[in-house]
């Protein structure tokens, strides 16, 4: 009745402050089971508001970010199919607003693999990781934290894939980088 009332452009800027208001309430860091309660409340607000401003083509960049962040907490809770759903939809967001280099697309990019690692595609998941971190040293460097942290995860990809000395190499060079970056006693190291 609501929506009905306030007209198109109305609709528009309601939606967008729903976006807005969630992506603010939304737990960062759901992956601690502390957080869970809030996210369980709040995950079907995430899912209506991010799908109807996704329809009006309002706040993606809000969009994007509440699906990323609803797609950890399901995928904290095992529920993969359910977070590779939201993470492909953040994955596209990602691209067509900030372009397939964006660190932010970068990360959604590693994520989405990651996720597929959970479901039990590890060559779909070294394809993205490959991707990603081919990206991120390009637009990052080799250094970089997330740079690293695709190199771990395309390191253990390798690993489960039969490529073992592929894995070790890229686990060194993710020491080294940690090391430099974070010194040998950083617990990241």
């Amino acid at each position: 009745v609501v929506r009905a009332g306030i007209g198109r452009e109305g609709e528009q800027q309601w939606a967008g402050a729903a976006v807005w208001l969630v992506n603010a309430a939304f737990p960062r860091g759901s992956t601690h089971p502390a957080t869970w309660p809030t996210c369980a409340l709040l995950l079907p607000h995430a899912l209506s508001v991010v799908n109807h401003a996704d329809t009006l083509g309002v706040e993606p960049a809000a969009t994007a970010q509440v699906l990323n962040e609803a797609s950890v907490y399901l995928q904290s809770r095992a529920q993969y199919t359910q977070a590779l759903m939201l993470r492909e939809q953040a994955l596209t967001v990602f691209r067509r607003v900030l372009g397939d280099d964006h660190p932010n697309t970068l990360i959604s990019m590693s994520n989405l693999a990651t996720t597929r690692w959970h479901l039990g595609d590890p060559q779909g998941a070294r394809d993205m990781f490959e991707h990603a971190l081919a990206a991120q040293r390009r637009v990052l460097g080799d250094d970089h934290p997330d740079t690293l942290d695709s190199m771990n995860n395309l390191a253990v990809t390798l690993w489960a894939l039969g490529d073992l000395d592929g894995a070790r190499q890229l686990h060194e060079q993710a020491l080294a980088g940690r090391r430099r970056g974070l010194g040998d006693d950083h617990p990241d190291t």
